[in-house]
């Protein structure tokens, strides 16, 4: 299985002046704004790689190779808001899983796809890769909807990386924000 985000988020978990005022930075300081937003960007990328979760609204496709050899799906990304569709490979082109034939839970993590008593899944073209996509739309509708660890992990990675701009602190010591890696642990989905 694989993922990538198709339509990624249209707002960040936090803005430039909320990030400037974490950083000690004065307002009437600009030259580094889009500098700062990057690296805003990069703090929640960085946050969603460690957790397996999506910070902020975004739509993914997730491949894999077959239907699994039992009913339940488990898609990747968390908190999942809903799912938009399931096709598969079908002669050279994907086919639409009609959404009767499965019932989704949205609530655990991973989230599941369970396929109905009632259906079964379609003969696929076994030998294409990512033969079956998964549609979705994950992530909190707002910031406030970020667990507050994930917030606090990124802000520090953020400062660790507007302070640290070389691979390695001129002081010797490690390039891993080692707290942030602690905050994320509390929110990672485990597989």
């Amino acid at each position: 299985m694989a993922y990538k985000v198709v339509t990624p988020p249209v707002i960040e978990p936090f803005t430039v002046a909320y990030a400037k005022a974490w950083l000690r930075i004065p307002s009437s300081i600009t030259i580094e704004d889009t500098l700062i937003e990057d690296m805003i960007k990069g703090a929640r990328d960085y946050a969603e790689k460690g957790t397996n979760k999506a910070m902020l609204t975004q739509t993914i496709n997730e491949f894999f190779d077959c239907f699994p050899c039992g009913n339940v799906f488990k898609l990747s990304v968390s908190p999942i808001q809903s799912i938009t569709s399931i096709s598969y490979m079908i002669n050279g082109s994907y086919t639409v899983f009609n959404s009767s034939n499965y019932h989704t839970d949205l609530v655990s993590e991973p989230a599941r796809i369970v396929l109905k008593d009632s259906a079964s899944w379609p003969t696929i073209d076994t030998q294409t890769p990512n033969a079956v996509k998964v549609v979705y739309v994950a992530g909190a509708t707002a910031a406030s909807g970020i667990p507050q660890t994930s917030m606090d992990a990124m802000l520090q990675r953020l400062a660790y990386l507007y302070e640290n701009r070389e691979d390695m602190p001129l002081g010797g010591g490690s390039n891993r924000v080692r707290s942030a890696d602690a905050l994320l642990a509390k929110n990672r989905t485990i597989f």
